[in-house]
């Protein structure tokens, strides 16, 4: 910028600092709506809550996204399975996520379940995540734990019911449930029942610091090399 050596500025001094002023007025602009553009990337997923009512559903999740402080609650008139290879009936990932699988009237409602390979029923990864279970989770597959969880101080709890609180795997390497993270919690009820039959698969397990089993249920373990 060129000033003048008078007082004032000249002309084209004047010009140049009104441009200067109405460019740097732009700024602001710029710079709040990058702010905001970072803003919204960095903004953790916000917590939801979902519920799988009165239907059969045959996708992961039901087709919802469990990224972190979301509940998924499988009603006593619904269902979720998977027939996939890799394909969980239920994931999660992120923390402070819950499941909720409550039972139905007769074995056909109420429940999670996968039939193929490599398929948990229920596989969560994050911390501080919780199962509750009144219902059913059975898995066919060789390598389908019925409920897997990775991540500190999860929590798995199985009820009784009439029809409900009932763990099944029917295949080797499948675990009933297990817990990969320190002060895993597995609590296990009066009038439940966790059956695995393959080679290799615990009926409970919680591997990690802090680590705690608490069954008051019946684990039945029909295969070799499963404790």
């Amino acid at each position: 910028m060129t000033y003048s050596t008078g007082t004032g500025l000249t002309a084209r001094s004047a010009q140049s600092t009104t441009g200067s002023r109405r460019r740097t007025g732009l700024r602001p602009r710029l710079l709040s709506s990058t702010c905001l553009a970072v803003l919204a990337l960095t903004q953790p997923a916000l917590a939801e809550d979902f519920v799988i009512n009165n239907e059969a559903a045959e996708v992961t999740n039901g087709g919802n996204t469990i990224d972190g402080g979301d509940t998924l609650t499988v009603t006593g008139t619904a269902s979720v399975s998977t027939g996939d290879p890799e394909t969980p009936a239920i994931e999660g990932t992120g923390d402070g996520n819950e499941i909720t699988v409550l039972p139905g009237v007769d074995p056909l409602e109420g429940f999670v379940a996968t039939s193929a390979d490599d398929s948990a029923a229920i596989l969560l990864d994050g911390s501080n995540n919780g199962v509750f279970i009144s219902g059913q989770v059975e898995t066919q597959g060789v390598g389908s734990d019925a409920i897997s969880i990775t991540g500190d101080d999860a929590t798995v709890s199985i009820t009784g019911g009439a029809v409900g609180g009932i763990v099944t795997t029917h295949n080797g390497d499948s675990h009933g449930i297990v817990i990969v993270g320190s002060n895993g919690s597995v609590s296990i009820g009066a009038n439940t029942a966790i059956t695995t039959e393959g080679e290799g698969s615990d009926g409970a397990r919680v591997i990690g610091a802090g680590g705690n089993v608490v069954n008051n249920g019946a684990i039945e373990i029909l295969g070799t090399d499963s404790a």
